[in-house]
């Protein structure tokens, strides 16, 4: 039973991915453009991991108890701002440790209160497939980025890529 909420979840979660992926799509032509060691670019995508793990169990907590559509809410405008303060500000290893952490915390905020929320409205014979849906807008999301990162930094460079997406 997949319902207009359902749909709008499984989209926020394709942006979700879209965020989430910009980086690691990118890297092939990060690591020239700004002269990162493999270390470097591990770096930033560890400080990304270890950021969303933390905020996936602080935004976790805080959605038992504040509930889960103020957490889902404050969590994808911040994702927001931080994606677009990522499109601006980050033009090194230094910035992007920065920024793409601070993203990753954000975007942890909208994963479990987005299947906190599928199950909460969808009925429990249709609730597999309303998160699975949910996911594959992740997932989707995913692909989309490496796709368009890779398709198109050669021609017009990651900035406005970044802007892009």
């Amino acid at each position: 039973m997949r319902t207009r909420y359902t749909n709008l979840l499984a989209f926020s979660r394709f942006g979700a991915g879209v965020a989430n992926m910009t980086y690691a799509g990118s890297l092939p032509f990060l690591l020239g453009e700004w002269g990162m060691s493999g270390t470097e670019a591990g770096s930033i995508q560890a400080s990304f991991n270890l950021c969303y793990a933390l905020s996936l169990l602080l935004c976790s907590w805080a959605s038992d108890r504040f509930g889960p559509e103020r957490i889902f809410v404050a969590a994808n405008c911040l994702s927001a701002l931080a994606l677009i303060g990522c499109s601006l500000i980050v033009r090194s290893h230094d910035s992007a440790i920065i920024m793409f952490g601070l993203l990753a915390a954000a975007l942890g905020g909208s994963y479990t209160p987005s299947i906190m929320l599928i199950a909460k409205a969808t009925p429990p014979s249709h609730r597999g497939s309303a998160i699975g849906l949910l996911l594959a807008g992740s997932s989707v999301g995913y692909f989309f980025a490496i796709a368009v990162c890779a398709g198109l930094i050669p021609t017009f460079g990651y900035v406005a890529v970044w802007k892009l997406l």
